[in-house]
């Protein structure tokens, strides 16, 4: 007896030996696999950081601009790189926002950071003075 097909398709039956041949086809499927042996997580991950880079590349191309508009530079970066046109405007234009707004705390975090060593590189350097004068 000739099988043409799963039974689903030629309208028959199934029989005993049509499951453990799905069985047996199942067992042999690989599993999804992300990237080449990288998690989905790290793939976005490498996304970003290339987004951060492009922004700060737009950024610095862009210095003369008073303001920054996102919704334009979402638009140049979109129409600048072919795997931005893939995504639709509008869902890229919220990851461009997102990447930009992380842009700008670890920024205003960096100069937080160069105040804070200046202000205690000044209060140390009066105090020195204070202790010199009273000598």
């Amino acid at each position: 007896m000739v099988r043409p097909g799963p039974a689903s398709q030629t309208g028959r039956k199934r029989e005993s030996s049509d499951i453990e041949l799905e069985e047996n086809l199942a067992e042999m499927k690989k599993p999804k696999v992300a990237g080449e042996g990288e998690s989905p997580a790290t793939v976005s991950s490498q996304g970003t950081d290339e987004l951060k880079t492009r922004i700060k590349k737009y950024l610095e191309e862009n210095r003369n601009l008073k303001y920054i508009d996102i919704e334009q530079m979402s638009q140049s970066l979109h129409d600048a790189y072919p795997e931005y046109r893939r995504k639709k405007l509008k869902v890229f234009k919220g990851q461009v926002d997102g990447a930009f707004k992380s842009l700008t705390e670890v920024l205003a975090n960096k100069n937080s950071v160069k105040k804070n060593k200046k202000l205690k590189k000044n209060d140390k350097s009066a105090s020195e003075k204070q202790v010199e004068e009273i000598r």
